[in-house]
């Protein structure tokens, strides 16, 4: 939080998503969105892996996601952390992919509220910027968050799902 707070928007606006829908953003790719956390507002347009949280002993969802006990990474002394995304461009707080066959976006103009519809967006000629959990920063291609490890037992062998039409011609990770 001290980061979150102190670092301000250029901590947390991708300069190409600064302005809210309510602010007349009006390309989805482009929005940033506003999180009250106590009294205060902050911009963003930024979001956490969700699978990244630490839980409380007996929590066994994270928003409505299943088998959050035993998927999420709950500290960052994991091996391969530069393959893990914690912290990556997004229209909301955040999102969980759940396999590696869930479906992209249907649409590139439309927020989709779907594990990977959060971040699967043009923001950056298709990629986005994440930070890993290694501290590390990387642009990846959007066919690339499918080859991230999301989740403990996130399944790195499944196939991606059928890309649509508009990410059928997106170059590979």
């Amino acid at each position: 939080m001290p980061y979150y707070e102190t670092g301000g928007e250029k901590a947390r606006l991708c300069p190409m998503a600064t302005k809210t829908e309510e602010e007349g953003e009006s390309i989805p790719a482009r929005m940033a969105w506003d999180c009250k956390i106590g009294d205060k507002i902050h911009k963003n347009s930024y979001g956490i892996n969700n699978w990244c949280y630490d839980l409380r002993p007996g929590v066994t969802t994270i928003w409505g996601l299943a088998e959050a006990d035993s998927r999420a990474w709950r500290h960052i002394n994991q091996k391969n952390t530069a393959r893990i995304p914690m912290f990556l461009e997004c229209w909301r707080w955040g999102g969980g992919p759940t396999t590696r066959s869930d479906p992209a976006p249907p649409d590139e103009n439309v927020r989709h509220n779907t594990g990977f519809g959060r971040y699967c967006m043009n923001r950056h000629a298709y990629t986005i910027h994440i930070c890993m959990m290694d501290g590390s920063a990387h642009r990846v291609k959007l066919k690339g968050l499918w080859d991230l490890k999301w989740h403990r037992t996130y399944n790195m062998v499944d196939q991606p799902p059928q890309w649509p039409d508009w990410m059928v011609n997106l170059p590979d990770s």
